[in-house]
């Protein structure tokens, strides 16, 4: 992200008078840093996209 586009995502927070964090809870979990280390070491050659999840619940029952 730019400078520009973080100043903007902090004034759109002060307008709406809500919360703003970043969350980096899985940052260290296990299978996520096997993943970014596979990628780094060309295991498995040039990513085009990547998507990981990690508890992440969804109900089919909805």
């Amino acid at each position: 992200m730019t400078t520009a586009e973080c100043r903007e995502i902090i004034e759109v927070r002060d307008s709406g008078g809500g919360k703003l964090m970043v969350n980096y809870h899985n940052r260290w979990y296990p299978a996520f840093s096997a993943g970014r280390d596979a990628i780094e070491s060309v295991k498995i050659g040039t990513p085009v996209c990547g998507n990981f999840v990690n508890s992440d619940t969804i109900s089919l029952l909805e």
